[in-house]
């Protein structure tokens, strides 16, 4: 595919008049006249400029990431389809929830609320871009389907003796495919992922190992997959947690409709992964097809997590291994808590990654080399991370701490810990203090989340670094989207 330049024979010291390369294939030109931007949208009118000489230059440099639009990471958010609107998952009363599905507007501040029917809602997915939520009912062997609208609630069993399926408990919903309409349910006790028809709520296949007796032994815990995920918007990839296996599908559907899904591959990764992150809003196809796998630790072998990448060939349909670091100052234990890899974030040039550790370190990792550029101290449960582009900075989230960290995005160094919970951590009782998944604004300026044991939603303005609302909903809720 060619970028086409307008380049215009004329005089430009009389004109003033000068081109930039099309962003868009359906604007012709793009042109700056005496400070205005001027927008001509037909050939005739470039024309009448002058004369018109094209040239090629290599496509890759006005690449544009639409995967949200097939792919998202979030399908509440990703979509757009409620404004201000969160979605989270209240855990059951042995937790100190409520197992119940939260939605917050978050500009109102206030909340609605329903019961769920399975036992311990740990995640709320939106079912594509529908009114139901898919809800992670982990210590049933099913999952629940919520809708806010019509105020209803039903269970599907993961159970299939037609389909020689036994039963199994669900680890996350989350990764939906817009193509094929299809969403993707890790389990938690077996290293499985089901396929769900959105449309229909339907099971269409159950891939992966059905092991259900197995021991895992690291840092990360007993889960026996990971977060499934699209590497593209044809291929999905297994965590297998019990193997230490990513295995890769190929997803298809035929002109009958029939939807197929075929296991081409299986990557060795060396130790179980909790993760694979992508690069949101990548600038170039290479860091749309580049990935970061949390890698677990062993505190019983004395083996550091680290941070695995990875990149995914389109051309024969293959994930490779690319460079790794170890993260040799996460070894030991804090506190009972396991140093892990969780998830992670970018830099604002996309140059770094930024991960948290449970262990209360942040590492930022330059990309080029996978090279450590600096330890960062967070509090104990540094496990996610968001970034305001328009203030400057990096929220760490802290699993176990009643601290939030502010990180300065240029500099590197902390800004503040800012106390949101009346909550303190319990060696003994590791119920989290602070979400998995919280969300930063449209315009940047306010943080969301919750002081998880005290049941409040919070208001955090990232300019004054300060609580400015807090919605008190009670129980404890845990996590939004998985």
């Amino acid at each position: 595919m060619l970028n086409i330049y307008f380049i215009f024979n004329m005089f430009l010291s009389v004109t003033n008049i000068f081109t930039i390369p099309l962003i868009r294939s359906d604007i012709i030109l793009i042109s700056f006249y005496k400070g205005n931007i001027l927008m001509k949208k037909t050939l005739l009118q470039a024309m009448l400029l002058g004369s018109i000489f094209f040239t090629a230059c290599d496509h890759a440099d006005i690449f544009v990431d639409n995967r949200s639009s097939v792919i998202p990471i979030d399908t509440n958010i990703d979509f757009g389809i409620e404004k201000n609107i969160l979605y989270f998952a209240d855990p059951r009363p042995e937790e100190n929830g409520e197992n119940r599905a939260l939605r917050i507007d978050y500009n109102l501040m206030q909340y609605e609320e329903i019961d769920v029917l399975g036992t311990n809602p740990h995640s709320i997915d939106r079912a594509g871009k529908s009114d139901k939520f898919y809800l992670r009912t982990q210590n049933s062997y099913s999952f629940d389907i919520a809708n806010f609208k019509e105020g209803t609630v039903k269970t599907v069993d993961l159970a299939d003796s037609s389909r020689d399926v036994i039963q199994h408990k669900p680890r996350a919903i989350g990764a939906y495919n817009d193509k094929y309409k299809i969403q993707l349910l890790s389990a938690k006790d077996m290293p499985t992922v089901d396929v769900i028809d959105t449309e229909t709520d339907t099971v269409l296949a159950t891939v992966g190992d059905q092991n259900n007796n197995y021991t895992v032994g690291t840092n990360a815990g007993e889960d026996g997959t990971g977060h499934a995920l699209w590497f593209d918007e044809d291929h999905f990839g297994l965590i297998d947690r019990v193997s230490k296996l990513i295995r890769v599908y190929k997803a298809e559907i035929d002109a009958n409709n029939i939807k197929t899904f075929t296991h081409i591959q299986d990557l060795d990764s060396g130790y179980p992964i909790h993760a694979i992150e992508r690069i949101n809003d990548a600038t170039t196809k290479a860091d749309s097809l580049t990935f970061y796998a949390m890698v677990d630790g062993d505190v019983n072998n004395q083996v550091a997590p680290s941070v695995l990448e990875l990149t995914f060939n389109q051309r024969n349909n293959q994930l490779y291994k690319g460079k790794e670091i170890i993260l040799t100052s996460s070894v030991d234990a804090v506190e009972s808590i396991k140093p892990t890899t969780h998830h992670m974030g970018l830099t604002l040039d996309h140059e770094n990654l930024i991960v948290p550790v449970l262990d209360g370190k942040v590492y930022i990792i330059k990309r080029s080399d996978m090279s450590l550029v600096k330890i960062i101290n967070a509090k104990l449960g540094a496990a996610h991370v968001n970034v305001s582009n328009e203030e400057n900075v990096i929220v760490i989230t802290n699993h176990f701490s009643d601290e939030l960290t502010f990180i300065d995005a240029t500099t590197f160094e902390v800004i503040k810990n800012l106390k949101i919970s009346t909550t303190v951590y319990d060696e003994a009782d590791k119920h989290l203090l602070q979400p998995h998944f919280s969300y930063i604004g449209e315009d940047g300026r306010y943080y969301y989340t919750f002081a998880t044991q005290d049941g409040d939603f919070l208001k955090v303005d990232l300019r004054t670094l300060e609580i400015v609302d807090t919605l008190h909903t009670g129980g404890a809720p845990e996590q939004s989207h998985s």
